[in-house]
């Protein structure tokens, strides 16, 4: 065994005990941990974060020609239950509703309620009563309202419920094409007039007084009166006599201005108060979006 020189022991002790102290030190003292470097925030995933839904706009759908009428009420759940709109008409008032060639009944009317019908998701039922029933046949139940070139009268405001009005009118006289003495209602003084039946037609002849008056069921009728030489004159409302006189060579209008002034509603029960509302709501409707002229232009009206 080879000895160590006393230098070298001292040495060798040095060594030994710096390499005990450095020991403890890192024994003793708390791990420093050692820390990851920083990485750059990035922004969670999309998806696990609950991202704001993106503010999706309805997709746009085609206006219909005309907004759905109001869906509230007793009469409206009645009738869109049953599927149909039933309406009252005497068709014999071209060109508001009358009978086609083919015997369908057509008209300016008829389809201001088909439209009104599609307003409210249903079809359209007409039923042709003669005037001088339809008004019974409404308060009866025969149907749901009155669309039918009705004059908008206090009389008739007592015991029905009318909308606002849908088209201005006003009695005309049609007198045969060669006559050249009445032009005005004054001259009807001493002559035969034609009307239809409980009409203004009827009230604006009677008011004119001292002439005779002959009475017919339907507007048809009275012009073909005039036409045939039944009477001197016949009294009318505007739309019927401008469009009869169009076809019919014989006859014509001896003012083509209204010597009355008339506003034209449809006529419903007096419990049927979302029915009118519905139907104001839609005519004012059809007026802003063009289907009412669209129907106006459709009869020459």
């Amino acid at each position: 065994m080879q000895r160590l020189h006393p230098h070298h022991l001292l040495a060798l002790l040095a060594v030994v005990t710096l390499s005990l102290v450095v020991s403890c030190q890192q024994q003793g003292a708390a791990p420093t941990p050692t820390k990851p470097a920083a990485a750059a925030p990035t922004a969670p995933a999309e998806a696990t974060k609950p991202a704001a839904p993106a503010a999706t706009k309805p997709a746009a759908t085609a206006a219909p020609t005309t907004p759905p009428a109001a869906a509230a009420g007793p009469n409206i759940d009645r009738i869109k239950k049953a599927g149909k709109l039933v309406v009252l008409m005497d068709a014999t008032f071209r060109p508001m509703e009358f009978k086609d060639e083919s015997g369908n009944i057509v008209g300016f009317d008829v389809d201001v309620a088909d439209a009104f019908a599609k307003s409210l998701g249903v079809k359209l039922e007409i039923q042709n009563i003669n005037w001088d029933g339809i008004f019974v046949g409404l308060q009866q139940g025969k149907g749901d309202m009155i669309l039918s070139s009705v004059t908008i009268t206090d009389e008739r405001k007592k015991e029905m419920a009318f909308s606002q009005p849908y088209y201005a009118a006003g009695q005309m006289i049609v007198v045969p094409a060669d006559n050249t003495t009445i032009k005005g209602p004054n001259d009807l003084k001493g002559k035969t007039v034609a009307v239809q039946i409980d009409t203004t037609g009827q009230e604006a002849a009677e008011k004119i007084g001292g002439l005779e008056i002959r009475k017919f069921d339907g507007g048809a009728e009275t012009m073909l009166a005039v036409e045939q030489g039944k009477v001197d004159a016949g009294v009318i409302d505007a739309m019927v006599a401008l469009d009869f006189v169009k076809n019919h060579p014989k006859v014509k209008v001896a003012d083509r201005k209204p010597f009355t002034s008339e506003d034209i509603g449809a006529a419903f029960r007096k419990d049927a108060e979302d029915l009118v509302k519905a139907f104001n709501d839609f005519v004012t409707a059809a007026k802003k979006d063009g289907t009412y002229d669209k129907i106006l232009q459709k009869w020459g009206m």
